[in-house]
């Protein structure tokens, strides 16, 4: 386990850092990724180092690219909704069963109402459990 740190010029609002915990298998593939005999040479201090200036992070649309260019290579279609949200949607969709500071918390979200409007969606499986586990509604005289 480990954990990641964005720096608060990364975060909306700026002025804040950030550490979120990282899952055991993300930790595993950045080790693997940083391990490598040529990221080595780079002595890039970032995980995604720009390929002009390893001094200096990506640029948002140079991971685009990648992004874009890893689903065509793996034959995924292009998923709807943007280029990297639809992957924080699924986050954030997942985790509904989590308490909610929780999910902003490691999801990066100041705002519950943004989360749970623009980020969480409903599952079906989860509205029909919903259904079967309602109680009954009991009169009280």
């Amino acid at each position: 386990m480990g954990s990641v740190a964005l720096p608060g010029v990364w975060v909306r609002g700026g002025g804040v850092e950030w550490w979120t915990p990282l899952h055991e298998g993300a930790r595993a593939a950045i080790d693997h990724a940083l391990g490598d005999p040529l990221r080595r040479l780079m002595r890039s201090p970032y995980l995604f180092p720009s390929p002009r200036s390893p001094r200096q992070h990506v640029s948002r649309d140079k991971a685009r690219r990648w992004l874009l260019a890893a689903e065509r290579l793996a034959e995924l279609p292009k998923l709807k909704g943007g280029c990297w949200h639809p992957f924080r949607r699924a986050f954030a969709s997942s985790m509904r069963h989590l308490p909610l500071q929780d999910v902003m918390y490691l999801g990066g979200w100041t705002d519950p109402t943004c989360l749970q409007t623009l980020y969480q969606k409903p599952d079906r499986a989860d509205l029909y459990q919903a259904l079967t586990d309602a109680r009954p509604v009991r009169t009280v005289t």
